[in-house]
């Protein structure tokens, strides 16, 4: 038997690798999500927070009157963070517990003394002894998945193969032999002082990073340096290392304020927050999650770029947590807030980092120059002047680009072209090639263009006397309805006079033999005072068609009874005239016994049919 067997690589078809590495990209997001959700999880278990809280002393539990009152401020904080520090310290050694859940994993590293675990480990606890206390916690993790082009995903696994210590994202650890402990009056830290987690010339790995954030600690008999300098280039380096910390909310004069503090070494408030050079911070809490990137990014437009954005806003739209609700009434001041401070953070930055480059400014999100303007767009009449130049062209805000369209684009949308601006586009698009001698279409700029308004009794049409409904255009203007109702029935509730005007609907385009487009009719469009009188005629409508179809029904089963009574008579007859009876056979049925019992029969059914 011949078998044919296709030994063709399917990593040579570059179509197929870029999809591939999509995929694995957005997969890769999807189980970082999931694994923060399960962390926020087991953050809110009760008996955790039991366990964690009875490890507090007395002394520096909060006032509960505080925390009543909603006095409870950041600087109460500190204290219960200095002693949670030393008190759980963070290894950048082998896996604890390696193979067990997150529970499993925190109960073994409770038995140990002191306790020692990764860094999501110790976050996870944080939150939990804040939520305890009745704070409102959310636990923030670094989402940087694996690279969405098959080029940089491919360097980067060359990377982790080089240096496989360097790509641990949980910051899960255990002891080993080379691992030291450190303490000081500010910070308990665990010390790697094994280099086979270092690539020759490379820079240190994760864990490296990480454990010298509040003090720069040197083995092998080399004194330390400087804690407050060490302490300060500390939470810089940081940004590239902590992947995990906690947001912390407290009420102040001005609204509520999400506090960022890192219990792995101490830093709360602007000292824990980390800036990020790629990746999306998420902060989870009751099991839903916020995007809070933009409080951390660097350069937030920037690292927009490393993810797959289009697919992430369709994904996360919906799904991510609403604090109105969360934190009730109360907190809907704050939350908008929130979400202000963000944007005016992400504006302020983008104002800062102005382009000094044409490729720069191609895909600035807050500056342009006129050569990047695409044929249909257009600057508004008179932009701002900025007093920015790249090779002496000005920028111009981007926001004051607006989009061109012809008439029948501005109609679609909902708006209408000025007469007195017809003659007065704001651009003519030169013609394509291959266009055959065509005119080129005439744009418009929403300057131009007045929304749609109702006149008293009159539907606006367009050239051909219908009406585009969605998805053919935005929405309809206000005032209009649009039903699936046939045009017959508003046809003669206007000559009736029971309406003032309708207009049939244009909801698409079909392909016709031939290849020419004709317009789909769905329904009908009518004004909103209207609508209940179409609605009702048409209810009477189906109604009575309804009825008609039942007597027809009716009708057609009377006579289907009839023919076949008659055509068993008829067999009957028949049988009495050619064939003899059997011994002990009943006597033949008459003629005139069989009508009447197709009288008795179809009667019930013919009184019926006369009652309808």
């Amino acid at each position: 038997v011949d078998v044919d067997v296709d030994v063709t690589d399917p990593l040579a078809d570059h179509g197929f690798v870029r999809v591939w590495a999509s995929l694995v990209h957005r997969s890769h997001i999807l189980c970082l999500l999931c694994r923060g959700q399960h962390c926020d999880g087991v953050a809110s278990d009760a008996v955790l927070q039991a366990k964690v809280l009875s490890l507090v002393p007395r002394w520096l539990l909060p006032d509960p009157a505080l925390l009543e009152q909603r006095a409870f401020t950041a600087a109460r904080l500190v204290p219960l963070t200095t002693f949670f520090c030393k008190r759980f310290k963070c290894s950048a050694g082998g896996a604890v517990g390696e193979g067990l859940s997150m529970r499993e994993r925190l109960a073994v590293c409770f038995d140990a003394d002191p306790f020692l675990g990764g860094q999501e480990d110790v976050s996870v606890l944080f939150a939990a002894l804040c939520r305890s206390l009745g704070l409102q916690t959310r636990l923030v993790r670094v989402v940087d998945p694996v690279a969405k082009t098959p080029k940089k995903a491919l360097e980067a696994y060359r990377a982790s193969q080089r240096n496989p210590r360097a790509g641990d994202d949980n910051g899960d650890g255990g002891g080993s032999e080379d691992v030291q402990v450190v303490e000081d009056d500010e910070v308990t830290v665990v010390v790697d002082n094994t280099k086979k987690g270092r690539a020759k010339g490379g820079k240190r790995s994760y864990g490296e990073w990480n454990l010298c954030d509040a003090k720069e600690v040197k083995t092998k008999g080399k004194k330390a340096g400087n804690g407050q300098r060490n302490r300060e280039s500390g939470a810089s380096s940081s940004s590239s290392s902590t992947r995990f910390w906690v947001e912390v909310c407290f009420h102040t004069p001005e609204g509520m304020v999400w506090e960022s503090v890192d219990p792995v070494c101490g830093l709360s408030g602007d000292a824990g927050k980390y800036k990020r050079d790629g990746g999306l911070c998420i902060a989870f809490r009751k099991g839903r999650w916020k995007d809070v990137t933009q409080r951390y990014a660097s350069d937030y437009h920037g690292s927009r770029r490393a993810i797959d954005w289009k697919w992430w806003q369709d994904t996360s739209f919906g799904l991510q947590c609403n604090e109105e609700e969360e934190l009730g009434r109360e907190g809907q001041n704050g939350q908008k807030g929130e979400d202000a401070l963000l944007e005016e953070r992400v504006v302020a930055q983008m104002k800062a980092n102005w382009p000094k480059t044409l490729a720069a400014a191609k895909v600035h999100p807050y500056y342009v120059l006129h050569r990047h303007l695409r044929k249909n767009q257009a600057l508004q009449p008179k932009p701002t002047f900025l007093g920015k130049f790249i090779g002496g062209e000005p920028l111009y805000l981007r926001s004051e680009v607006q989009d061109l369209r012809t008439r029948t684009g501005w109609e679609r949308q909902g708006r209408k072209v000025r007469e007195e601006e017809i003659p007065k586009p704001a651009k003519e698009s030169s013609p394509a090639n291959g266009s055959g001698g065509r005119k080129p279409p005439v744009l418009y700029g929403e300057w131009q263009t007045d929304r749609i308004v109702l006149e008293e009794g009159v539907i606006p049409r367009n050239s051909y006397g219908n009406v585009l409904v969605p998805p053919m255009v935005k929405q309809l203007p206000p005032g209009l309805s649009h039903l699936a109702v046939p045009p017959f029935i508003c046809r003669a509730l206007k000559k009736d006079g029971k309406i003032a005007d309708f207009a049939e609907a244009v909801a698409g385009f079909d392909q016709s033999y031939g290849g020419a487009r004709r317009p789909k009719l769905e329904g009908v469009v009518v004004l909103e005072q209207d609508q209940a009188a179409v609605v009702d005629s048409f209810l009477d409508w189906q109604f009575e068609r309804a009825a008609a179809a039942r007597r027809k029904r009716l009708l057609s089963g009377e006579r289907t009874w009839r023919k076949l009574l008659r055509t068993l008579i008829k067999r009957k007859e028949l049988r009495e005239a050619y064939v003899l009876p059997k011994p002990g056979a009943t006597p033949p049925v008459t003629a005139s016994t069989s009508k009447a019992d197709v009288v008795v029969v179809v009667g019930g059914a013919k009184a019926e049919i006369e009652e309808l």
